[in-house]
């Protein structure tokens, strides 16, 4: 390559260099990556992910150990946005479902995802600080419409928390979030596969139609 062109290149390799990491859990993979989970059997159903309904309530406070938690504006973009992606990715990719749909359809499940706590921040000790998180969320599966109604078919609350140990340089909560994530993801679609209600060969269209 021409020494022009290769010095032409510098200053773009050097922005790049210098480019902060993104600070989304889906395009992170320092924070978050994917669970690899493979479905036992096949599946046949469609089902439809609904976005998540953000359900949080602010975390409690600590007197004795004050805590400064992460907010939604430390994050690219919103945590629901973000937790709806790749619980997406995870169900499309697992083979849980045999389709999961970008639009809801009478005949296809529906997957309702609650988020309940997203919490993480640093805890301040006599020596150092410690890193903490909780993540709560709570799905169903919808059946398919009949008369306008959907039998709730699947229904779980999973929920991660994890407290480091004292240190002067304890982990990142962004970090310990993103495997709580992981592990909420891992139980989640886990679940969902024991349960066959993505299986029409087990779970037949009158299990999922009957009130």
């Amino acid at each position: 390559m021409p020494r022009l062109a290769c010095l032409s290149l510098l200053p773009a390799a050097l922005a790049a260099c210098n480019t902060p990491p993104r600070m989304d859990l889906r395009h992170n993979e320092n924070l978050y990556r994917p669970t690899g989970y493979v479905a036992a059997a096949p599946a046949d159903r469609a089902a439809f992910v609904a976005p998540v309904v953000d359900e949080r309530t602010p975390p409690p406070d600590s007197r004795e150990f004050p805590t400064t938690y992460l907010a939604d504006r430390d994050w690219e973009r919103p945590v629901p946005v973000m937790v709806h992606e790749i619980l997406c990715d995870e169900l499309r990719a697992s083979g849980v479902f045999g389709e999961v749909l970008d639009a809801p359809r009478p005949d296809a499940l529906v997957v309702k995802p609650i988020l309940r706590a997203f919490e993480g921040g640093l805890q301040e000790q006599l020596y150092g600080r410690r890193s903490l998180t909780h993540l709560a969320l709570h799905v169903q599966v919808l059946g398919p419409e009949v008369d306008g109604q959907r039998k709730v078919l699947f229904e779980r609350p999973f929920v991660e928390q994890a407290l480091s140990s004292p240190d002067f340089r304890p982990p990142s909560p962004r970090a310990l979030l993103g495997a709580a994530l992981h592990a909420t993801m891992v139980k989640l679609i886990g679940a969902v596969d024991a349960s066959n209600i993505g299986r029409s060969a087990i779970v037949t269209d009158a299990d999922l139609r009957k009130q």
